[in-house]
């Protein structure tokens, strides 16, 4: 079995629940166990582990930790940055700013696979890869309309009928 790209990184894990952290630490580090793993609490602790040492990835939970600020400086330090999120708001943000991925919070014990594709294919934007199963799934839905003039608009009408005349 191939072992996992994780082997001898370094992993920060920031965000204000402790049991959170705990967990995806207990699966980073069951994928790897030479992988090391560091986590913050608090915003000043966060930011003297991320000027003092050097990861290889960063996690953030962006609630409560002042965590746009801390992408903010992760991002400078051109370190990979990975967004624990609930909501749209950070989503978007960590779109916008350029976040190597998006976690979901409610299961922090799927992170594994999504950290390793961060680190495989850190010079290939993992948003354009993770997007491919999107691109599926669109795909299959506007192929019936790829041939007509304006393919957006006709998928329009067939969902909610064509209201031109109103």
């Amino acid at each position: 079995m191939k072992g996992s790209i994780l082997r001898g990184k370094r992993i920060l894990a920031v965000g204000g629940e402790p049991d959170i952290l705990e967990v995806i630490g207990r699966k980073i580090l069951e994928a790897c166990p030479s992988c090391q793993f560091d986590k913050a609490i608090h915003y000043i602790e966060a930011v003297e582990r991320m000027v003092s040492f050097t990861y290889d990835l960063v996690i953030l939970y962006i609630g409560g930790v002042r965590g746009f600020d801390l992408l903010d400086l992760a991002q400078s330090r051109n370190l990979q940055v990975a967004i624990l999120t609930t909501n749209s708001k950070s989503f978007n943000y960590a779109i916008e700013r350029e976040a190597s991925a998006c976690l979901a919070r409610e299961k922090p014990g799927e992170c594994v696979p999504i950290l390793e594709d961060i680190l495989r294919y850190k010079h290939f934007s993992c948003w354009r890869r993770h997007c491919k199963s999107l691109g599926r799934l669109l795909s299959t839905q506007l192929s019936s309309c790829r041939s007509a003039s304006h393919p957006p608009v006709n998928l329009l009408k067939s969902r909610y009928g064509d209201r031109s005349a109103t």
